[in-house]
């Protein structure tokens, strides 16, 4: 295809899920139904759970590269499900986390603390790519800081 004027403008780099395994919860199947769909066109492997419970059993039991969650849903709300796998995992996935509505005080203290990307509902597929871009970059920087670390303190 040639380019024109029209054609919509396109990342340098695609990202790249390469098969990596990202978990999606939300309590709103419609929430969940989009980000399955944006994150297997981007080729990433996609499980879906609509609880925190639900999502801590799957982290349970599968390795996964990334997770995309609500902040706020019934029971087990977002802040909740990543203190337990941080519980629950060796290596906790980084997260992405979606919320419906302005971030109460302690809400936004948890968020600074976790140093997460948060999307607001509405979203866009752009900003959610950019979302999920910059929390793998993270990851990746910090695996990449812990083996330079450990590379160095060998005699």
């Amino acid at each position: 295809m040639i380019p024109t004027a029209e054609s919509p403008k396109r990342h340098s780099e695609p990202i790249l899920g390469g098969g990596r395994r990202v978990l999606v919860v939300d309590d709103e199947e419609g929430v969940r139904t989009l980000v399955r769909e944006a994150l297997e066109l981007w080729e990433f492997q996609v499980q879906e759970a609509s609880s925190g419970e639900a999502a801590l059993s799957l982290l349970a039991s599968l390795p996964f590269d990334l997770v995309v969650t609500d902040l706020r849903m019934p029971g087990l709300d977002g802040p909740g499900l990543y203190e337990q796998a941080g519980a629950l995992c060796a290596t906790v996935p980084p997260f992405v986390f979606v919320t419906g509505d302005a971030a109460s005080q302690e809400m936004r203290r948890f968020l600074d603390g976790v140093r997460s990307p948060v999307l607001v509902k509405p979203f866009t597929l752009m900003s959610l790519r950019e979302a999920i871009e910059s929390a793998l970059l993270a990851q990746q920087l910090k695996s990449t800081l812990v083996e330079a670390s450990s590379a160095q303190s060998v005699p």
